[in-house]
Order: C-alpha cells, then sequence, then structure tokens
C-alpha cells in the first residue's frame, strides 16, 4: 500500500520533467527562419561566385575549363538505322 502514493508522486514528477524537455515552439521557428535566411545567403554567394567567373571568361575570350568529377568520358553514339526488310523477288 505505501508504493502506491509513491508511486503516482514519481509519476507525476516524471511527467513534468518530459513536458519541460524540447525546444518550445518560438525557438523551431526562429530555428527555422535563421536556416532559411543562412540557405538564401548561400544561394546569392553563389550566383555572385558564377556570375564573376562567366564575367571573367568573357573577359578572356574563352570557356571555363571542364570540371574533373573522375568519371569515364562520355561517347557521344548515333542512333542507329533500322533494318531494312528484304525484299523477296
Amino acid at each position: 500500500m505505501k508504493n502506491k502514493p509513491f508511486l503516482f508522486v514519481f509519476y507525476i514528477a516524471l511527467a513534468c520533467a518530459f513536458v519541460g524537455c524540447g525546444p518550445s515552439k518560438e525557438e523551431r521557428d526562429a530555428k527555422e527562419r535563421q536556416r532559411l535566411k543562412l540557405e538564401e545567403q548561400a544561394q546569392r554567394d553563389i550566383q555572385k561566385s558564377n556570375e564573376a567567373v562567366n564575367e571573367v571568361s568573357k573577359k578572356l575570350g574563352r570557356n571555363p575549363p571542364t570540371l574533373d568529377l573522375g568519371l569515364p568520358p562520355e561517347k557521344k553514339t548515333e542512333p542507329t538505322p533500322p533494318p531494312v526488310p528484304a525484299s523477296k523477288p
């Protein structure tokens, strides 16, 4: 019988501890806004760098070098014409 009141108090304390854990909705929203802001800034930086590379390439009068990704070069193949059926005499 002594265990029942103790367990009741223990469960109430445990529930209160779990309710207090975790970020609030405002904290989650603030983190999401910050993440979106940083993502937009990264996209703007990439766009600026691409424009700068294109501008320098135009000034030099040549295309930028291709990137070596370590992949085998693609072979451009022409499609084969369909077989012509043999005519019977």
